[in-house]
């Protein structure tokens, strides 16, 4: 056996879209959405936080712009899913 530094990242675009529209997943980003809303009522802030307890850091500036659009687009929960599905939130490295 080898072993290596850090693990492959391996996603197939089935295994991508079975994480996008797993039940578990839908149900925890409208969890933390619903957080969210409590916490803080404006999308920035929003979107602020959740880069925060997710992926532990702030959102570059282009980040904020991008999600900020999808969630106003798409609502807070589905940007919450996005989230869930960086490659950031999903690797360990």
């Amino acid at each position: 056996s080898r072993q290596v530094a850090r693990r492959d990242e391996t996603i197939s675009p089935l295994q991508a879209l079975a994480m996008l529209n797993n039940r578990f997943v839908t149900s925890m980003s409208s969890h933390f959405a619903a957080r969210l809303s409590r916490e803080t009522p404006e999308l920035p802030a929003q979107i602020e936080r959740a880069y925060r307890l997710a992926l532990g850091r702030k959102p570059h500036v282009t980040e904020l712009e991008l999600l900020g659009q999808y969630g106003r687009r798409h609502g807070l929960a589905n940007m919450c899913r996005l989230i869930f599905n960086l490659n950031e939130f999903v690797f360990i490295d």
